[in-house]
């Protein structure tokens, strides 16, 4: 491919990213064919550039982008960088008044704002002390969205998360917890830079059903893989891992073992859902 035929193709990130939607929610819109896209030889989605406005306004037609929201990924953005984390659990509370709509309104609008911050960081047009003000409110945020539902619940099932390693799959791991919270499974998140051992440990120590492991950013796959299969070992029988996170590429994902990967937390806290219902 010539760098002419290059440009005239966009990145599923930075088509998802510029239409105010989730790169997962893009990609269920791709896979219904709802939006035309080709496939690169590794598997990765692109979109004509000169097809894209074009399509981003009949996406907003069918109500799906950032001027269908009741807050916009725009918004979510400008409060984080002035760190007003108040006016965004009341703005999110406002428009999402159940747990449920909240994990849809938090995969449509409020990843694809983090993700804003993230590029505009790599470009910077942001500086360092911005990013860390806007990740730092963006944890505060999901706190005080997960406080203001009820805990009083009884949940049977259990499930650990963590990462392997320190990096911001903090608010990853945040955003499953919450939407583990609406499938009324009790959430116990370790935090990042938790080794394997500890992991199945404590997987062991709640009698947890499934272990969730972050992979926003990955660095080193060869210590990922290794990581996971040493986290296998020590699992106790039965108990499923779990897997997300755009650090992960599909040729990555194929060789990690005995591993479900998600792409859309809403997708999979639906077949969640449903393996507690059969």
């Amino acid at each position: 491919m010539t760098k002419n035929e290059f440009e005239r193709w966009m990145s599923s990130k930075e088509a998802a990213t510029r239409m105010g939607i989730s790169p997962s929610t893009f990609k269920r819109l791709c896979d219904a064919n709802d939006i035309p896209v080709i496939r690169t030889p590794g598997g990765h989605r692109r979109i004509d550039c000169s097809q894209f406005e074009v399509v981003s306004r009949l996406m907003q037609r069918k109500g799906h982008g950032a001027e269908s929201s009741i807050i916009t990924t725009e918004e979510v953005f400008a409060l984080l960088l002035v760190a007003d984390h108040l006016q965004l659990i009341e703005r999110f509370y406002r428009a999402a008044p159940t747990i449920q709509r909240q994990i849809e309104l938090i995969e449509d609008v409020f990843v694809p704002a983090l993700w804003r911050v993230g590029d505009q960081w790599q470009r910077n047009t942001i500086s360092v002390s911005q990013e860390k003000i806007c990740t730092s409110t963006a944890a505060m945020v999901l706190d005080g969205l997960t406080a203001r539902f009820s805990t009083s619940a009884k949940r049977e099932r259990t499930f650990v998360g963590a990462s392997f390693v320190s990096s911001h799959d903090t608010l990853a791991s945040k955003i499953v917890a919450l939407g583990l919270m609406s499938i009324n499974v009790r959430p116990i998140f370790l935090g990042c830079g938790i080794a394997p051992e500890y992991i199945a440990e404590c997987a062991a120590l709640s009698n947890a059903e499934a272990v969730w492991i972050s992979h926003t950013h990955v660095l080193d796959l060869e210590q990922v893989v290794r990581d996971h299969n040493t986290l296998r070992k020590l699992l106790p029988a039965g108990v499923r891992v779990i897997i997300g996170g755009g650090g992960l590429s599909p040729s990555a994902r194929r060789l990690i073992d005995d591993c479900t990967y998600y792409e859309s937390i809403l997708v999979w806290l639906e077949r969640e859902n449903s393996l507690r219902v059969s």
